[in-house]
């Protein structure tokens, strides 16, 4: 007897649903596209987000009317484009350190790369993915094969590590 989720997978009512997202996603492609393009400003993120958007739509297709199917694509890809907008101005400001912020170094930038370096190469990874790269916990602690809770303590502590570098100079 074939498992639920086979069954589901070969099911003709998902069958259906998959091929009237896929006709409606390549059929607003290109307005998608413009929609993550106008939030991020970048062509290579713009068009993450909509394929990000697209595997969203193909592994859990909406049960939404026909007619509203567009309206829905337009919401997942402008969430998604937000969403990763969000991870870059967090990255920013992180980046941009407090003494940067009040005009006080020139040599900021510097300072950051040695408060990197000084820490152990698993936190560094962690800061790094988490801030600069926008990973959530989850992905962090997956791509480095540690706990969740793990990376949460690494953050914290890698940032304030760099806070004690920062002020020290």
């Amino acid at each position: 007897m074939p498992d639920a989720d086979n069954t589901q997978e070969d099911s003709p009512r998902l069958r259906e649903k998959r091929e009237r997202m896929s006709v409606a996603f390549l059929l607003a492609h290109e307005r998608l596209l413009r929609l993550a393009w106008k939030i991020l400003r970048d062509v290579p993120a713009a068009e993450d987000v909509c394929q990000q958007a697209f595997l969203k739509l193909w592994t859990n297709p909406p049960v939404v009317e026909p007619g509203k199917l567009e309206g829905w694509m337009i919401r997942v890809v402008a969430n998604q484009a937000i969403d990763e907008h969000r991870r870059r101005e967090r990255s920013t400001a992180f980046l941009a350190s407090d003494a940067s912020a009040r005009g006080q170094s020139p040599l900021t930038g510097l300072i950051l790369a040695e408060g990197l370096a000084r820490l152990d190469e698993v936190t560094r990874a962690v800061v790094l993915l988490r801030m600069a790269e926008g990973w959530s916990g989850n992905e962090t602690a997956f791509r480095l094969g540690i706990s969740v809770v793990d990376v949460s303590r690494r953050l914290h502590s890698g940032l304030e590590q760099m806070r004690t570098h920062m002020r020290a100079d």
